[in-house]
């Protein structure tokens, strides 16, 4: 082999390198824009979920203290049962 066809071979081999080395650096950069998009996905992911989290506790709130009225307004309701009812008897007993 002569020195130029001994060139051309170098040349061809650096080139194959410099190819590679091209090829692999796309590769790292498009891996690495795609776990941007991801780790981006993922943060809307979560603030969503973070965001359904907070509306269900609101709701779990609104209908405990929903709930909690219920219970008061029967007990009122109760009490005036009770009290109408000890009216009644009182003037059954007063009539008798």
């Amino acid at each position: 082999m002569d020195g130029f066809s001994q060139e051309v071979k170098h040349l061809k081999f650096e080139n194959r390198a410099y190819i590679k080395a091209l090829i692999d650096e796309a590769i790292k950069a498009k891996d690495l824009e795609c776990q941007q998009v991801a780790s981006v996905k993922n943060d809307k992911w979560v603030a969503e979920i973070v965001e359904v989290q907070a509306q269900a506790k609101t709701k779990v709130e609104a209908t405990q203290k929903s709930l909690q009225t219920h219970k008061a307004q029967v007990k009122i309701l109760g009490q005036n049962e009770i009290l109408a009812s000890v009216e009644v008897s009182n003037k059954v007993k007063e009539y008798i």
